[in-house]
Formats: structure tokens, C-alpha cells, sequence
């Protein structure tokens, strides 16, 4: 998980390698900034961040990894036939200045309202229905206000299902204008060399 956040690789099967306590084996991270740096540290973006995360693993953990391309099958997000259906934001933020291009005002599985997003806030929500990675190609690159229904494939026994919402596919075409067409694609997958506990302080 500390990898997945450090490199910004949530889907699984974009990660190879490691060790057998890779997934199994947990640690607390304490990390501490310099007084004279907390002003800057403010003004990060997540990325940048998320690069600070990279130095400590490789660090703490002598973390060593290289990237690799293999295809995958994928869907394509483009606009459906009748146009977009998403409401531009009135005043977008243009990503708050921390990295983030969207704000998410709900989201549980069949149901997200979301302010100020791109369109490609979407794939990550997509794939986790769909099992395959989603490419924004649909070309639109404003903000938008939107919410979007559906009926998930899979639900644990605590999920509430709306009956009458439509499955995925659907949803995107009837509530959002947008569709998912099936593809391939090369892919980056992030290959772990090696990885070592870390001592105690």
C-alpha cells in the first residue's frame, strides 16, 4: 500500500515483484518535517508528496524498482453519440493547487456526486466495475459537475443495491453522455527489484 500511494499504482496488476512480506507484513510511518520547512510543505502538491514518500522507501525500506510495458486489455472512454451530458463547473479551481482535480462529494459503490472533476477522475472509479484499466479519450478537458447511479456487478452483503439503476455501461451512456469501448493497450507496470524490512529506530 505505501508503494501503491508513493508511485500512484492502485491497480494491482500494474505492480510486480517484491518480497513474501510484501502484503502480508505492516509498519507504522512516522515522518517528520523541519520547523523552517512546515511553510513549505504547505504548498506541496500531492505528486510532490507522494515523491517524498518515494525517497523515505527508498530510504527505510532500500526500496529498488524500475518500470516495465506490457498490454492489457482496456476500455476507452469517449463520448457517446448524442454529446456530452455533464454541467461545466461555474468556477473551477483549477486542481486547488494541491494536485487534486476533483472534489467528491459522495461516492459509495453504485453512487458518486462529484464538483470541479476532469473527466479523467472517472477511470479510477470505472475500473474498479469494469476489472479493466480505463484511458481517457474522449477529449474533453474542462471541469464539470456531475453525478452518476449505477447497479454494481458485485457487492458485499452490507452494499445497498438499487434495483432499478442501470448496470455501468448504461449508466455512463444514459446519465453522462459517455461510453466504454473495448481495447488494448501497452501499459506501465511498476516492477519491485527489491525491498528489505527496515531497521527499528
Amino acid at each position: 500500500m505505501l508503494v501503491q500511494e508513493a508511485y500512484g499504482v492502485y491497480d494491482e496488476k500494474l505492480l510486480s515483484g517484491g518480497p513474501g512480506w510484501f502484503n502480508s507484513d505492516r509498519f507504522d510511518l512516522e515522518a517528520k518535517v523541519d520547523s523552517a520547512e512546515e511553510a513549505n510543505l504547505k504548498g506541496l502538491t500531492y505528486r510532490q508528496r507522494a515523491d517524498m514518500l518515494q525517497a523515505l522507501l527508498a530510504d527505510r525500506f532500500k526500496l529498488e524498482v524500475h518500470y516495465a510495458v506490457k498490454t492489457f486489455p482496456v476500455f476507452n472512454l469517449v463520448v457517446g453519440k448524442g454529446g456530452p451530458r455533464l454541467k461545466p463547473t461555474r468556477v473551477p479551481q483549477n486542481d486547488m493547487g494541491i494536485g487534486i482535480t476533483c472534489q467528491v462529494l459522495q461516492n459509495r459503490h453504485g453512487y458518486t456526486e462529484r464538483q470541479d472533476c476532469v473527466v479523467g477522475s472517472l477511470e479510477g472509479l470505472l475500473q474498479g466495475d469494469t476489472g479493466r484499466s480505463v484511458i481517457d479519450k474522449t477529449g474533453l478537458t474542462g471541469h464539470y459537475d456531475f453525478e452518476l447511479r449505477w447497479r454494481p456487478e458485485s457487492t458485499s452483503p452490507t452494499t445497498a443495491i438499487d434495483e432499478n439503476a442501470p448496470f455501468i455501461f448504461n449508466a455512463l451512456q444514459e446519465q453522462l453522455g459517455l461510453k466504454l469501448e473495448p481495447s488494448t493497450a501497452p501499459l506501465k507496470v511498476l516492477v519491485v527489484d527489491h525491498a528489505e524490512h527496515p531497521s527499528e529506530n
